[in-house]
């Protein structure tokens, strides 16, 4: 990261700090996407209307924003609508340390694929990932046909089977395209897998500390309004803003570290701000001494220079009052 990038993200966070202290009772929820921030905000848009009393919603396409707030003890969730692994490439570790020390986090595809999303598809949305899947086509639209595995009572809203936009969805295999079912630590439970293949396309994650996370493993929609799978039609789907509701709701409710620090974050955020507050004014009263000593200095060495010149004058007059060669008298 160049300085310059740095000096913007310490720019945002010291912005967002002040409104965050404002909100003290709600949690922010990141969505990041790097080419698909309609599509993120159109998510944020329909979870505004259910969670708005308790969550403030932002959208970003800079990971650095991403990585840097992450360290905020009010950020209640992270949303991940990516589509392409190498897009999250540089928030691996960031997320991965976000959700061990009691995160939460909704990831579709692209955080699926272990060949680029690496330990994000193993340790935070445990896809195991390394294969892929083809949709269902009906009418001409590509479809994933959902049907319910294991069931949860939040879920309990959305149908046992339904269709939904998407194209290709990821998923763990054999060698010989078998589906496979990785073994993980924590609770990993499918709730909907696809019809054909048996290959989960919800998953919720829980892991043993009590942090959670949403997989979706298809979702692949495109940004062209011409596109058979087009984010609008999804975003109008009932189905799909059920489960996406229904996900962010989950997902909080686990053992975050937002639950934890809920009643206290206003404190250790306002303690922050006075500590940079002592920070910054220390920073000045040194900046001010440096100047101090730098002027001293200046005027000690111009002192020094004027009385080396005044001797060198001296010495010069002085040589010549005396004169190089006074006449001897006894040698006339």
């Amino acid at each position: 990261m160049s300085w310059n990038d740095r000096y913007l993200v310490a720019l945002v966070v010291v912005l967002l700090i002040p409104a965050t202290v404002a909100d003290q009772e709600k949690s922010l929820v990141i969505l990041y996407t790097p080419d698909m921030t309609d599509f993120a905000g159109g998510i944020a848009d329909l979870l505004s209307e259910d969670f708005g009393d308790s969550c403030n919603f932002m959208v970003t396409d800079d990971p650095s924003v991403v990585s840097f707030m992450l360290s905020l003890p009010n950020i209640g969730c992270v949303i991940l609508p990516v589509l392409r692994g190498k897009q999250v490439e540089t928030l691996i570790d960031p997320l991965c340390a976000y959700f061990e020390a009691g995160g939460a986090a909704i990831g579709f595809q692209g955080c699926c694929g272990q060949s680029q999303a690496e330990d994000l598809a193993r340790d935070v949305f445990p896809a195991f990932g390394n294969s892929t899947g083809s949709p269902t086509m009906k009418s001409g639209v590509p479809v994933n046909e959902y049907v319910r595995d294991e069931e949860i009572p939040t879920f309990a809203d959305l149908p046992a089977e339904f269709d939904l936009l998407g194209q290709f969805f990821t998923y763990s295999a054999t060698l010989s395209r078998e589906l496979l079912e990785p073994d993980v630590p924590g609770d990993r439970i499918v709730l909907y897998r696809d019809r054909g293949s048996g290959a989960p396309l919800v998953m919720a994650y829980e892991n043993e500390a009590g942090s959670r996370s949403i997989s979706f493993t298809g979702c692949f929609v495109r940004t062209r309004e011409d596109a058979a799978n087009y984010y609008g039609n999804l975003l109008d789907d009932e189905n799909f803003r059920a489960m996406i509701s229904d996900s962010l709701e989950w997902t909080l409710s686990g053992k975050t570290r937002f639950s934890d620090y809920g009643s206290i974050y206003p404190e250790m955020i306002e303690g922050q701000v006075e500590a940079d507050d002592s920070l910054r004014q220390r920073a000045e009263e040194r900046m001010e001494q440096r100047e101090r000593n730098r002027l001293l200095a200046l005027a000690a060495a111009w002192i020094v220079g004027i009385l080396f010149s005044f001797a060198l004058i001296y010495r010069a007059f002085l040589g010549r009052a005396e004169g190089p060669g006074e006449v001897d008298s006894h040698s006339a």
